[in-house]
């Protein structure tokens, strides 16, 4: 799948899935040549962990990748808009899957830390119940049908501005290998597209003009802040030398204030993150209301990036979509944190994308924090 940077991401290439050599897995002693297998793409429900594949215990686990809108990018849509939501669901088994239905819940979020809960969440009945085709099996001829479907549904957004989740369950009659990949969710974020550009209903924007109008933030005092936290694979703070030739996580929590006139928050906020100037990483926040921080993670491990020989320098970056961002920082609501190697083999200082120092040299467990006021600019129409 392609990440937000548009890195393509291959989580493992097996060059012929079904054999008759004996493998446990592929061959034709294997669960997958007797039992169908439905399922959501879940890419994150495993993670490696010291070279070990285990377990994904994270709130991330059961994220949809592939999941989308039709006419909406990053998952950002105006309030009270019917759109199409389109995913796809899989056969992971050599065995043709029987047909099955599906059912829709939303969540909202009712805070920047609230986490993915089906529980918490109510059934869309208008996408419920759909009925999918039965699926194929996978197979090495090339002129066989696709082991997947592309099923979609229609939803209209709240008339409220903020975040939540859209939960998907797959719902199948009989035998399958596991459950594990029948639901999942993946978070949306719903603005008010008055709060921009005075439009509503029949023009109301996409998040692709959004992009190119910058009319709604022209303003002093808007301000975006980030803070950032290195952490072991174990979840333990690092409190000294950061191990540069091991995995580590980076947590930026990120914070919005000062919104002129009112305004409810900001669609698309962008954590991207670089390893000596190159980009290794990139998350998106769907909508960020003023007022909130939101803490997003990220995942450093040297023996993806054989580029990089020596790591000299990291540098978390935050910018807003709905700004125009440019590359050399200018007309841009942004803040960054850039953590130097150079002069300690082990941690080093952070530093604040205007030049000031924002951290104490050699401690890797302090925090950094920088704003970037949003310059005044005169306010253009579309």
């Amino acid at each position: 799948y392609t990440q937000d940077d548009g890195t393509l991401r291959v989580a493992f290439v097996v060059p012929s899935l079904q054999n008759t050599q004996g493998s446990n897995l592929w061959g034709m002693n294997s669960p997958y040549m007797t039992t169908p297998d439905p399922g959501l793409l879940l890419p994150n429900r495993y993670t490696w962990s010291g070279g070990t594949l285990v377990t994904n215990t994270a709130s991330n686990a059961l994220q949809i990748r592939g999941a989308g809108f039709t006419n909406y990018t990053y998952n950002a849509l105006p309030t009270n808009t019917k759109e199409t939501v389109a995913f796809r669901i899989f056969n992971y088994s050599f065995q043709n899957a029987a047909a099955l239905t599906y059912d829709v819940y939303y969540q909202p979020m009712n805070s920047g830390t609230d986490q993915p809960d089906i529980t918490k969440a109510t059934k869309i009945a208008s996408a419920s119940d759909v009925i999918v085709p039965a699926i194929p099996g996978r197979s090495n001829n090339a002129n066989a049908p696709d082991n997947w479907h592309d099923a979609s549904f229609q939803w209209t957004t709240p008339s409220v501005a903020g975040n939540g989740f859209l939960h998907i369950v797959l719902k199948y009659g009989g035998t399958q290998l596991s459950a594990a990949n029948d639901s999942g969710y993946f978070e949306v974020g719903i603005y008010d597209a008055n709060e921009f550009l005075g439009l509503s209903g029949a023009n109301a924007i996409n998040a692709n003009a959004l992009l190119d109008t910058r009319a709604a933030l022209e303003a002093d005092g808007a301000k975006l802040s980030v803070v950032t936290v290195m952490t072991d694979e174990e979840g333990n703070e690092i409190q000294g030398s950061l191990p540069l030739d091991k995995p580590f996580k980076i947590a930026a929590t990120v914070r919005l204030d000062g919104l002129p006139d009112g305004r409810s928050g900001l669609p698309i906020v962008k954590v991207n993150l670089y390893a000596n100037g190159i980009p290794v990483g990139s998350k998106h926040i769907p909508y960020l209301a003023s007022g909130q921080s939101r803490t997003i993670e990220m995942d450093y491990d040297p023996s993806d990036h054989a580029e990089i020989v020596k790591l000299k320098s990291l540098k978390v970056l935050v910018f807003s979509e709905a700004t125009g961002f440019k590359r050399n920082g200018e007309d841009a609501l942004s803040a960054s944190v850039e953590i130097d190697f150079a002069e300690n083999k082990g941690g080093g200082g952070h530093k604040g994308s205007s030049g000031c120092n924002a951290g104490a040299a050699g401690l890797m467990g302090s925090l950094a924090a920088l704003g970037a006021v949003l310059r005044t600019r005169k306010k253009r129409g579309v």
